[in-house]
């Protein structure tokens, strides 16, 4: 698996991160982009994460 970010924009409360999710197993074959949005802590810990990949099918896929 290789994963490639593209953006990231963040401020105090809220980061999103764009990447690159190209992923090869057995026979299956994955590359997505992928945006998650983070919420974080006062440290900047992730506290929460929402993930969309632009195929979704291909994630379902590829991890079924």
């Amino acid at each position: 698996m290789q994963v490639t970010p593209a953006e990231v924009l963040a401020n105090d409360p809220h980061a999103s991160i764009f990447v690159r999710v190209s992923a090869y197993r057995d026979v299956r074959w994955m590359d997505v982009l992928l945006a998650e949005a983070l919420s974080l802590d006062p440290n900047g810990r992730w506290t929460e994460c929402w993930a969309l990949a632009n195929d979704q099918d291909a994630v379902d896929a590829f991890w079924s």
